[in-house]
């Protein structure tokens, strides 16, 4: 008699699981998983695609990383003084990027650039003068963004920080926007 209880309420349990299994075939559930199985699903660690990093040395390190993997384009806005430092510390990597096909643009957030300075980027890529767009950041092969958090005029070289981020959604506004002004 035991048994033949626990049989019928397992008999139970198990209908009941098919009833709800059969309810989700009637929704958009199932659409979904049928979706995510065929297509698949990139699980992403923000913590992958994000970094923080202070100090210009640092900063010039991971740029350099950047500009060594990039394949298609690299832009980068700046200051007439980070020009020049962007030139002492990327220059080697940047020569090589271009050797590869990669296509790279300056903006110089200033009315007039030394000259030197301005022969040198224009070896690189195209130069451009934005006097009217200020901030700093690199954008590389739309995918990449880094993007530095103080004016490097009011900031002390050590205490200077930068954000990178991986995503093709904040970077592809931000070629939007650069397209705009870029003209």
């Amino acid at each position: 008699e035991v048994l033949e209880r626990v049989k019928k309420r397992i008999r139970e349990d198990a209908e009941r699981q098919v009833t709800i299994v059969e309810g989700i075939k009637d929704t958009d559930v199932l659409n979904e998983l049928i979706s995510l199985h065929s297509k698949g699903v990139d699980m992403v660690d923000p913590s992958d695609l994000t970094s923080a990093v202070k100090g210009r040395g640092n900063i010039h390190t991971h740029l350099e990383s950047l500009i060594k993997g990039a394949q298609e384009n690299i832009t980068i806005v700046t200051s007439a003084q980070g020009a020049e430092r962007k030139l002492n510390a990327l220059e080697r990597s940047l020569k090589k990027a271009k050797s590869r096909g990669v296509k790279i643009r300056f903006g110089v957030n200033a009315k007039k650039l030394d000259s030197e300075v301005e022969s040198r980027l224009a070896q690189l890529g195209e130069v451009k003068l934005l006097s009217n767009l200020a901030g700093r950041f690199i954008l590389v092969d739309n995918d990449n963004l880094f993007f530095m958090l103080m004016d490097d005029a009011q900031v002390h070289e050590s205490y200077d920080t930068g954000v990178w981020v991986q995503t093709k959604h904040f970077s592809n506004a931000v070629q939007t926007m650069l397209g705009k002004v870029w003209g």
